[in-house]
């Protein structure tokens, strides 16, 4: 134990202590109270108030038969009792207000302290994990210190937040499993608890050519399991345009269910024979069986099957639709800059020519985009150089997905570029200017969005050592 934890340990003692001498103090102030000042004889102690007590002629006391002269006695008033216990009470607000300023108002630094029953009626209160109370449990579990009692009573706890609307930690995953394992929940409660934890998203193109594929994405994720990992999903997609099935739409394949993440798999396929153009409705019907891993694939043990359908609009257009066109939403302005995000710009030698190579990675893309890549080199006070590269185009990424898209772009005529970067410490803007020109490029993107561009500044670059000895090809 630190000499932090040691000195909140103390100062809980303290407040303990001090509060209870207060309760007590209080408790015979309120009996001093009802029966006056305190009169007792000095020789046996006996409680002699109402008795005679004078110089002369005194009464006897009832236990010893002491005179009661006044030497004799001893007066006690209840105001000393009163003080004692305002005093007592002001030193236990005194310790409250010293822990809390030791602790900083973060009650997790003590959490680990407390003892498992006292941490068992914390989680009600901290069931988002906030104070430590739900990682330090589950750690408790890991390591053998609950018992089954214990982990019946917080898998209850845990399977009825997951059932609502409340916010996940994987630890409830956790200490759930354990309780599985030590026989405290039974068959049917496990498979609630299975089927809650898979969540699967469906994200297919909104609108559609006839004659031109359709591209979407199954993503399925453990994202209300646990932390374990241990899970491993067999997924087929099937999948329906507007009632009518397809044959050749059906897609299966192993997608790994970890415990924190999700997978996804990206596909596209013509629409059927038979569907015209308007408004439908393309659904499909995830059927997902759910494996614990033994050690290799080949011995992992079926625990679970289910499906899952999901469904979402689509408009069909006739074959030869080509109007591309803007949509602009001011709301999803900040989104789109924030979905948009650069790891590397580099400047390589490629068979001759200088070739500038920019890793995008894209992370929940409410729509879909279509840019035009500028490389914008600025000293203090005014551009010095500003490099058109060409087109990049991405499509509406669900959220919680991330999707890296690197791009190689020819330069021409590099030297004006990398001489300008030599004076700026390597230093560009990468500009991205929407374009419908980058939606015509790529097939079956009719609309992406046309707001303002996009300006990620001050990306350094990794230039070719040999460009700056003046051999620029």
């Amino acid at each position: 134990m630190n000499s932090q934890s040691l000195l909140s340990l103390l100062l809980v003692v303290f407040i303990v202590g001090a509060g209870a001498a207060g309760v007590i103090f209080t408790i015979k102030r309120r009996r001093a109270v009802r029966e006056g000042d305190f009169v007792r004889c000095k020789n046996c102690g006996y409680d002699v108030q109402g008795l005679r007590i004078a110089d002369s002629e005194p009464s006897l006391c009832s236990e010893c038969g002491t005179p009661l002269f006044p030497s004799a006695v001893r007066r006690q008033s209840a105001w000393v009792t009163r003080r004692a216990s305002v005093v007592s009470l002001l030193l236990s607000l005194s310790g409250m207000l010293a822990f809390l300023v030791w602790n900083g108002g973060n009650w997790s630094r003590n959490t680990r302290l407390l003892p498992t029953p006292a941490l068992i009626l914390q989680s009600k209160i901290d069931t988002a994990d906030r104070w430590g109370t739900i990682s330090e449990l589950a750690a408790r579990g890991t390591r053998g210190e609950l018992s089954a009692d214990q982990l019946g009573v917080l898998a209850a706890r845990g399977l009825d937040i997951q059932a609502s609307d409340r916010p996940w930690k994987y630890e409830w995953g956790d200490l759930i499993e354990q309780a599985r394992a030590a026989g405290r929940i039974d068959d049917q409660t496990w498979i609630s608890y299975i089927e809650r934890a898979i969540v699967a998203d469906f994200e297919p193109e909104r609108e559609a050519v006839i004659g031109k594929p359709i591209v979407m994405q199954v993503g399925l994720g453990a994202d209300r399991g646990s932390g374990n990992g241990r899970w491993v999903g067999s997924v087929s997609a099937e999948i329906k345009y507007g009632g009518v099935g397809d044959d050749q739409a059906s897609e299966r394949f192993l997608l790994s269910v970890p415990g924190h993440g999700r997978g996804a798999n990206t596909f596209s396929r013509h629409l059927p024979e038979g569907l015209g153009p308007g408004d439908h409705v393309i659904s499909t019907t995830i059927k997902v069986r759910m494996f614990e891993t033994m050690g290799d694939l080949e011995r992992n043990a079926l625990m679970h099957e289910f499906e899952r359908t999901l469904e979402k609009p689509l408009r069909v257009h006739a074959a030869g639709y080509e109007s591309h066109r803007f949509k602009f939403d001011a709301a999803t302005a900040e989104r789109i800059a924030a979905a948009v995000r650069i790891d590397q710009i580099a400047l390589r030698e490629v068979g001759g020519d200088v070739m500038a190579s920019i890793s995008f990675a894209f992370s929940d893309l409410p729509i879909a985009v279509g840019f035009e890549v500028k490389l914008r080199v600025n000293d203090e006070s005014q551009v010095v150089i500003e490099k058109p590269l060409g087109l990049m185009a991405m499509f509406v990424i669900p959220a919680g997905h991330t999707v890296a898209a690197p791009r190689a772009y020819p330069l021409n005529d590099a030297r004006p570029l990398i001489s300008a970067l030599a004076k700026a410490n390597n230093r560009v803007d990468v500009v991205l200017v929407p374009t419908l020109d980058a939606a015509r490029a790529q097939p079956n993107l009719n609309e992406i969005w046309g707001g303002e561009p996009i300006v990620i500044p001050g990306i350094t670059v990794d230039v070719d050592p040999k460009f700056t000895n003046s051999n620029t090809p």
